[in-house]
């Protein structure tokens, strides 16, 4: 519950692991300045561009 809210969603294992520890980062330890994500393609830049990916 978030200021009265309650949120579903539905996910994997994987994705409900990283959603419950992203939550209690964002809850349990005070004041966090940035969250930076990366995604399997890296991540993007200012513009939206994604870096070159090399196989």
């Amino acid at each position: 519950m978030v200021d009265g809210q309650t949120f579903s969603v539905t996910a994997d294992d994987y994705n409900a692991y990283f959603m419950n520890t992203l939550y209690e980062l964002l809850t349990c330890y005070g004041d966090i300045a940035r969250v930076q994500l990366y995604t399997c393609h890296g991540a993007a830049n200012s513009s939206g561009a994604r870096p070159a990916t090399h196989s």
